[in-house]
């Protein structure tokens, strides 16, 4: 049985469709214990910050160092994992995180802001842009996460300014650590 070339061309297509859904799947996967770290960080960050708001600095500097090893941990099983295409994410995603780091120290620094929820609010702002954004490209996930990060932290901001930090460590935090199970689910 020989096929038509509109036959071969369809069965072609089928098969870029299958190769995409996956990549896309994969992605989601891989991109799960991510999510859930940094919920957790949220979580005990702001969690802490609720409880010690004079404390705020030094719970976040923990908070964040905490995450940054863990995704230091997570890069390195994943390189392990796929050695071939993980070369140098080790030190890219560090990089990643310090430059993040500075950046969000730097701006508050720069501004300083009087409102703690202000201050609260900035970071997980940033991060809901930055996951809408890839999902703009990388999947719908990513860009609903976003949109739920950035609504959740403006309702908070909003609506509960004098606890803030409670609703973030819930609501914020719980975000993550659905979208890591979400993901892994996909």
């Amino acid at each position: 049985m020989t096929m038509t070339k509109t036959e071969a061309a369809a069965a072609l297509a089928a098969v870029e469709q299958t190769e995409a859904a996956s990549s896309l799947l994969q992605r989601y996967r891989h991109a799960a214990p991510y999510f859930e770290l940094w919920g957790l960080v949220w979580v005990v960050g702001y969690g802490c910050t609720w409880l010690m708001p004079e404390r705020v600095n030094l719970v976040w500097l923990l908070a964040v160092a905490g995450g940054m090893v863990g995704q230091g941990l997570l890069v390195q099983r994943s390189a392990t994992a796929h050695a071939a295409g993980a070369r140098g994410a080790g030190w890219r995603s560090a990089a990643l995180c310090v430059l993040l780091f500075v950046f969000f120290i730097g701006t508050q620094l720069l501004f300083q802001p009087t409102n703690p929820a202000a201050a609260g609010a900035f970071a997980p702002l940033c991060c809901g842009v930055a996951y809408a954004a890839c999902g703009l490209w990388f999947g719908t996930r990513f860009l609903v996460t976003g949109m739920v990060v950035i609504a959740v932290t403006l309702a908070g901001f909003l609506w509960m300014p004098s606890q803030f930090a409670l609703w973030m460590a819930l609501c914020g935090g719980g975000a993550l650590l659905l979208t890591g199970q979400w993901l892994r689910r996909a």
